[in-house]
């Protein structure tokens, strides 16, 4: 029997990306993330995670970054195997608590690089779907924040 490790409701988006994201543990501790819509509008998000998974398997093969591969979905629920290790954030966090910033910067710069190895220039357009999905962020705050955290 599965129970729920981790659950997370994405209902700030708009009604089109709004999904549930849990993460389910079984008997034998076998992990999976199952992402689920959360109405009508919002199932063909989910049934493109697939096709997105996919392609993001392929472009990571070249690269230490690791996409979570979409096992099945079906009924309103894309399930992704669950990635077993220590994220960029956990190590980052592990820098900034022994107080070396040196050493956060070098993983980041370490991170910029793997993720050159995938990205493809000109490919993101900001789409109407997009703008409407994910509320704007001011760079400028978030450089200022990431330049705070890491000066710690």
């Amino acid at each position: 029997m599965e129970r729920i490790v981790f659950s997370k409701f994405s209902n700030e988006r708009s009604p089109e990306f709004n999904i549930r994201t849990d993460i389910l543990e079984d008997e034998t501790g076998r992990r999976e993330v199952r992402k689920c819509a959360q109405s009508e509008k919002s199932i063909p998000h989910i049934l493109k995670m697939k096709r997105y998974a996919e392609v993001m398997e392929k472009k990571c093969a070249a690269s230490r970054l690791q996409a979570n591969r979409c096992v099945s979905c079906e009924d309103g629920c894309a399930v992704f195997e669950y990635i077993r290790g220590v994220s960029l954030e956990e190590t980052l966090d592990m820098y900034m608590e022994n107080q070396d910033s040196q050493g956060a910067w070098n993983l980041i710069g370490q991170y910029v690089e793997e993720l050159e190895k995938v990205y493809e220039p000109n490919t993101f357009c900001k789409s109407p779907e997009f703008a409407g999905g994910i509320k704007r962020r001011h760079m400028d705050q978030y450089r200022y924040a990431v330049f705070q955290y890491l000066s710690v």
